[in-house]
């Protein structure tokens, strides 16, 4: 369906490519990083968390240096 701005009426299909296959690459690298990303932080709050269970004062900033 077109995007209609004033008389302006431009079908998306005129405005990207959807052949291309950058940004799917470019979206795809992103959400990996973003995951890796998130999964560094659970294992920083496991870390910490094991600390903690085993009697320590866990101290989650020294897991990060």
């Amino acid at each position: 369906e077109p995007i209609t701005q004033g008389s302006l009426k431009i079908p998306l299909s005129e405005l990207f490519n959807f052949n291309d296959k950058y940004w799917m690459e470019l979206w795809k690298k992103l959400a990996m990083r973003n995951l890796n990303d998130e999964m560094e932080f659970y294992e920083l709050l496991d870390l910490d968390d094991r600390d903690i269970d085993e009697g320590n004062e866990g101290d989650i900033t020294q897991a990060v240096v």
